[in-house]
């Protein structure tokens, strides 16, 4: 067909063998201890977080590394009619910088388009719910979302928050419904430091002139980090993605403290219902689909916002600079150790359905890329007869060359 608008249509049609038996595709009661969908408990266990007071009561990890007894995510299983499980439609996303993060939000406000969902926004005009102004030290906690920095009725009830901010459970829980399904994303540290690093000109404000940044902000970090002035971004370089779950980096008497990293992650653990780790990005977004009860062609994705690394972050690793920064950031390597752990255990008590779903995804995300637009993803569509699962990609605009 040819006219004014050229249209290409690519079709790729996988086998998707779909679970039979539910039973085998449920993971045993054992593993259902803090995972509940429901019920859940997300109180504070008598503290205050920010002021860097300990939990009255701690599961205490049995080492560093091998977090044997941490327990996967109860995952159901995927029929093919999708008809036993009752879809998700309030949602929480903390989006937390340089993981992958905008990807998720593009998929999640793609979402909210097409089921009609009401998003609570930051107020007009702003990207997040930061406040407006870098707070200086004593005030560090200002830096976490209130009313004011939201676009927020009483009278309305939003279904998705999913913009930047610093989590904090009480301000978040008045603002959204109960049942509200909380999601987080991690990243391997040092990619995600790298990352924020190069993406928020870091060197520069820092006026770095080496042209290794990296090496010499490490053979003296604190000549241009300050914790008791936040420069623009300078949060966001020392237990990055930490902070944003609103662990309390400023109080240098924690910020180091094993036990208390283990019951913030804890606490982190019990407050959110998933977290995505980028590094099995795919692997994630098919438990989750499983968990909020969507359609696999709702996670379809383009990567968005990923930025281009500098000269000097594209040469390989330097082990010592890596040891320094596991030591600048302790928690946020543990923290992702544990959530890492955690999606091992899961995925590896998914059966085969589970794979069979992963393989016909990233099958299917290969012919979105070899569409080469972003709005192929829109006019995606899923069809389902018996086991077999049809996803069409319809490109408008222009026609689309195939080697």
């Amino acid at each position: 067909m040819m006219g004014k608008v050229k249209i290409c249509v690519l079709c790729i049609t996988s086998v998707v063998i779909v679970a039979l038996y539910w039973g085998k595709s449920k993971i045993s009661n054992r593993y259902a201890v803090n995972n509940k969908d429901s019920g859940k408990d997300r109180t504070n266990q008598g503290t205050n977080l920010p002021d860097g007071t300990y939990f009255s009561s701690v599961r205490q990890f049995p080492d560093d590394t091998s977090f044997a007894a941490l327990l996967p995510y109860e995952v159901p299983g995927r029929t093919c009619s999708h008809d036993k499980c009752k879809q998700k439609r309030h949602i929480i996303f903390l989006k937390v910088h340089k993981c992958g993060s905008t990807t998720v939000y593009s998929i999640l406000d793609r979402a909210a388009a097409k089921y009609g969902l009401a998003v609570l926004k930051p107020l007009p005009g702003r990207p997040s719910f930061y406040p407006s102004k870098d707070l200086n030290y004593p005030h560090l906690h200002v830096r976490k979302p209130t009313f004011a920095d939201a676009a927020y009725s009483p009278n309305k009830t939003y279904d998705m928050m999913i913009h930047h901010m610093v989590f904090d459970a009480k301000v978040v829980n008045a603002m959204m419904p109960k049942d509200s399904f909380r999601i987080g994303i991690v990243r391997e540290p040092f990619s995600q430091f790298k990352s924020a690093f190069n993406f928020m000109s870091m060197k520069s404000k820092f006026n770095i002139t080496s042209s290794n940044s990296l090496l010499a902000f490490f053979q003296n970090p604190y000549k241009y980090w300050n914790m008791y002035i936040r420069r623009s971004y300078n949060s966001f370089i020392r237990n990055g993605m930490m902070y944003e779950f609103g662990f309390p980096d400023d109080d240098m008497k924690i910020r180091n403290n094993e036990t208390f990293i283990e019951q913030y992650i804890n606490y982190i653990d019990k407050q959110f219902d998933f977290i995505i780790v980028n590094e099995l990005f795919d692997e994630s977004l098919i438990l989750l689909g499983r968990k909020l009860c969507w359609k696999v062609h709702d996670f379809l994705y383009v990567k968005r916002n990923a930025g281009k690394y500098t000269p000097e972050f594209k040469t390989e690793d330097d082990p010592w600079i890596i040891q320094q920064h596991k030591a600048w950031s302790k928690a946020d390597y543990h923290l992702y150790d544990y959530f890492l752990t955690k999606m091992k255990k899961t995925i590896a008590s998914q059966g085969k359905d589970f794979y069979d779903e992963l393989a016909s995804f990233k099958n299917a995300l290969k012919w979105v890329k070899r569409c080469g637009f972003e709005n192929a993803i829109d006019s995606c569509q899923r069809n389902v007869s018996g086991t077999y699962v049809a996803l069409q990609c319809v490109k408008f605009g222009r026609s689309n060359k195939q080697n």
